[in-house]
Order: structure tokens, then C-alpha cells, then sequence
């Protein structure tokens, strides 16, 4: 439901949704983080650095209770975002390290951040590659 308000630029409804989302997920890193790319796609990039942190946090509990693919990938996506993929490519290291048994699930992600673009996946942009040029739409 939020995506569907996003695709239509209405933001305030989309906030709503992803707020009624984090009451019933007892605030869900996914969602947060869902949210702070959202806050940044309105312009509240303040909004948006206060939102990151607090995910990384619940991921990283959760990653203590836990493991599992998802929430190390969700560590790592974060980290991305607030870092940069070659940070990302770090953390990837650092979490398969720590937890081989995920390296099957989580390797793929190599290529996802060897070529990560953030503003062009924050912003939903469409990338088309060629042999010459990358254009963004």
C-alpha cells in the first residue's frame, strides 16, 4: 500500500501507512528504513539521517537474537546507505565473517553493491546500461 502511494507522489498517505506499519511491526527496521528513503525522496534529508540510525540499531538486536539473511541484509543495505557501498562491501565481509552459514543467502550481494548507485535506488530512478553510457530517467 505505501509503494502504491509513493508511485503516486502522495506522500502524506504514505506516511500515514508506513507509521501504521511500524505500530503493528513494534517498529520494524525494514520499515524504518522504508521510511527515512522516503523522508529523503520529500526533501526531509534531516528527518531522514535521524530515521537510519535507529534502524541499524533495531537491525543490530535483532542480529543478536537472531541471525538470519534478512536482517544481516538489512545491516549491510543500511550501511550503504548512510556509508556508501564500499562500506557496504566491508560490512558484507565483517557479517559473513561472522556468519558463514548465511554466505549462500548473502553472496549475491557482492554484485548488488559493486554496483550500487543510492540516489538512483532512494529515488526510484530508472538506470539503463549500455556499452557507452549509463543514462538516469
Amino acid at each position: 500500500m505505501a509503494n502504491a502511494y509513493d508511485r503516486k507522489k502522495s506522500y502524506v498517505d504514505e506516511i500515514a501507512v508506513l507509521n501504521k506499519e511500524l505500530i503493528l511491526t513494534n517498529n520494524d527496521p525494514s520499515i524504518l528504513t522504508e521510511k527515512g528513503m522516503l523522508f529523503e525522496r520529500m526533501g526531509f534529508i534531516d528527518s531522514a539521517n535521524k530515521i537510519y540510525p535507529i534502524a541499524k540499531l533495531n537491525y543490530e538486536k535483532k542480529l543478536t537474537e537472531k541471525p538470519s539473511a534478512r536482517i544481516v541484509g538489512g545491516v549491510v543495505f543500511l550501511k550503504a546507505l548512510m556509508n556508501g557501498k564500499d562500506e557496504a562491501i566491508k560490512e558484507l565481509d565483517k557479517q559473513l565473517k561472522l556468519h558463514p552459514e548465511l554466505s549462500a543467502k548473502l553472496s549475491y550481494l557482492y554484485d548488488f553493491y559493486k554496483d550500487f548507485d543510492r540516489r538512483s535506488f532512494v529515488y526510484r530512478l530508472t538506470i539503463e546500461k549500455s556499452s557507452n553510457a549509463t543514462i538516469t530517467k
